[in-house]
């Protein structure tokens, strides 16, 4: 072995052996704290779930309409109670006395005192009353697609008649059904291709003047209703069978009308005239006075068939109703209403007469084929027992429906 040999194997070991630690070296697992264990949240309980009655496809059609003739104060409590309409809603189903015919409908309010929870309360009950008509036409060829049927206004105690707009059209044949809610709330509904009537009624105790105006100049209207389960698709592509009396005239609007306005709409009537029935009513022989005297007014009404004009005036005296010296001028204002009155009259019964006299056969026998249905709220446990205060009165002009229902 060559010299130095041994000494340069033990150095190269050396050199190939790992480097000790330093002493003063900490490693990583001491400095790091001792973990601890998680705590596992105790998971909560999945709630019940909840399920939803399915909203029938026509709930809200009786909310929908506007319930023509109620206080603007009293409106809430018309929705007051979650009334079921069921039974109006059915009859828009296949076998109802409703169903295929298009429809209008319009609403009005009843307030009545009834029992509920060990204690009489006032509320506005809604009905609904549903008018029967139906119309029968064979047309020429020169009115083909069309036909006339007069419209008539009411002025005071009269009537006037319009022969020349159209109220309904009808080709072959046509159904006509009205239906109303009454306060109570109530609707009209009529089954016709075209709107019954586009005129309102307005008449209290304290006008003197019966108004029928159109109902637009109340911001009234006939709007297409819209089934739930047709809300979805283009309005335009529907085929509109059920139409309602709509108000457009804001709550919030109403502090800037002037208080004549607002009470009108506390007056309005749904209007309907039937020319057949002149004959069974009398037309009035009283005329409403007032008359502008100070320091107030004279209120009164005069019968010229009943009233002897200067006993009637003697009287006023005596009561200090009228001075003396104005008697003249009151007995030529008296006359001067009679007159006009006796004028509406006439001009009433001529309309009348020559209306009769260009109607058709078969639109006299479908106005004697008229028929109403009112309808009221289906009971539930959560309104009122209303089955002692359903009455058949519709209103003025319509008269009394022939079912209840």
């Amino acid at each position: 072995m060559r010299k130095g040999a041994k000494r340069k194997r033990s150095q190269k070991e050396e050199e190939a052996a790992p480097a000790p630690a330093p002493a003063n070296h900490k490693t990583t697992e001491s400095t790091k704290p001792p973990t601890r264990a998680k705590r596992v949240k105790a998971s909560k309980p999945e709630p019940e779930p909840e399920y939803f009655e399915d909203q029938r496809n026509m709930e809200d059609l009786w909310k929908q309409i506007f319930p023509v003739g109620t206080e603007w104060d009293q409106l809430d409590k018309v929705y007051g109670f979650n009334w079921n309409f069921s039974n109006l809603e059915n009859a828009f189903e296949e076998g109802g006395v409703l169903h295929g015919k298009t429809v209008y409908l319009f609403g009005c309010t009843e307030p009545q005192l009834v029992p509920f929870k060990d204690e009489n309360i006032l509320i506005y009950i809604p009905a609904v009353v549903a008018d029967h008509r139906t119309f029968f036409s064979k047309l020429g060829s020169e009115n083909a697609g069309s036909a006339i049927v007069p419209t008539f206004t009411r002025i005071r105690t009269s009537y006037k008649m319009n022969l020349k707009r159209p109220m309904f059209c009808y080709k072959d044949i046509h159904f006509v059904r009205f239906s109303r809610l009454e306060t109570k709330s109530l609707s009209i509904c009529v089954v016709s291709p075209f709107p019954p009537s586009n005129k309102i009624g307005i008449k209290s105790v304290q006008r003197e003047v019966e108004e029928i105006i159109p109902m637009k100049q109340m911001k009234m209207d006939w709007v297409p209703y819209i089934p739930l389960e047709d809300r979805e698709s283009r309005v335009d592509r529907l085929r509109h069978q059920i139409f309602i009396l709509s108000c457009t005239q804001r709550r919030a609007a109403l502090k800037h009308l002037k208080i004549d306005r607002i009470k009108k709409y506390e007056y309005c009537l749904p209007y309907f005239y039937n020319p057949l029935q002149e004959d069974e009513l009398e037309q009035s022989t009283e005329v409403q006075i007032i008359f502008p005297s100070e320091p107030k007014p004279i209120f009164c009404e005069f019968d010229w068939e009943l009233d002897e004009l200067q006993e009637f005036i003697d009287k006023l005296i005596q009561e200090e109703e009228l001075s003396e010296d104005q008697k003249d001028a009151f007995k030529e204002f008296v006359k001067e209403k009679v007159r006009e009155a006796k004028k509406a009259n006439r001009e009433a019964r001529e309309a009348r007469r020559k209306a009769l006299e260009e109607m058709s056969e078969e639109t006299r026998r479908a106005i004697e084929n008229l028929r109403f249905y009112k309808f009221y709220p289906v009971q539930t446990p959560d309104t009122p027992d209303i089955s002692k205060v359903k009455a058949s009165f519709i209103n003025r002009y319509y008269g009394k429906a022939h079912e209840v229902l």
